[in-house]
């Protein structure tokens, strides 16, 4: 386990190369989505296309309403569900009663559901992503009622059954990718992680 440990720890934080503070926090980012969500989804993903139609998306919309902060504000102080909910009214204080910006850290796990719902911060119109949400909401309706389903003008298309695919990128910009986490879901799984 400790060889894996470090051969995961040289891939994602280069031991050559001087690392900023910067540099370590998107390394663990990095580390941390795929070990946590990219490596399973991906190969969950190419087990399930063989059995039945599959539609994949990367959610990479930054910016834009987050609980990143969630996560950035909790402090070890209380019990957990106490300090997730103090960094809950934290975030809802300072976001949304005085407008302060929180850092924009990244993309993080429910933005999808923040954009579609009004959930802690509404996205009306004259919202900076009004329109990006008015566009996932379609896909989303679409998707649901088994129509043609496109996000802003770019197609959401099914995985083949064989062969490599292509994710939709849900961002500003959207197009058909293959993501950078594929390498890195290669070399995870190169090592014997499952």
């Amino acid at each position: 386990k400790s060889q894996v440990a470090q051969l995961i720890k040289e891939f994602y934080f280069p031991p050559d190369k001087s690392l900023t503070y910067k540099d370590k926090l998107k390394g663990f980012k990095t580390v941390f989505g795929d070990c946590f969500f990219n490596f399973g989804i991906h190969r969950d993903a190419n087990l399930q296309r063989k059995f039945s139609p599959l539609y994949l998306y990367f959610f990479n919309v930054t910016g834009g309403p987050s609980t990143t902060s969630v996560f950035t504000d909790y402090r070890d102080v209380f019990h957990p569900v106490i300090d997730f909910g103090l960094s809950i009214v934290k975030m809802y204080v300072k976001e949304i009663l005085l407008g302060i910006p929180r850092e924009d850290l990244s993309v993080n796990h429910f933005d999808d559901v923040l954009l579609a719902f009004p959930i802690t911060t509404a996205v009306g119109k004259g919202h900076e992503f009004y329109n990006l949400s008015k566009s996932w909401v379609k896909l989303l309706v679409n998707f649901a009622a088994d129509v043609p389903t496109d996000f802003m003008g770019e197609d959401l298309k099914h995985v083949p059954g064989k062969g490599s695919w292509k994710y939709l990128h849900i961002n500003k910009r959207p197009e058909s990718i293959s993501p950078t986490f594929v390498n890195r879901v290669q070399f995870l799984q190169s090592i014997g992680v499952q």
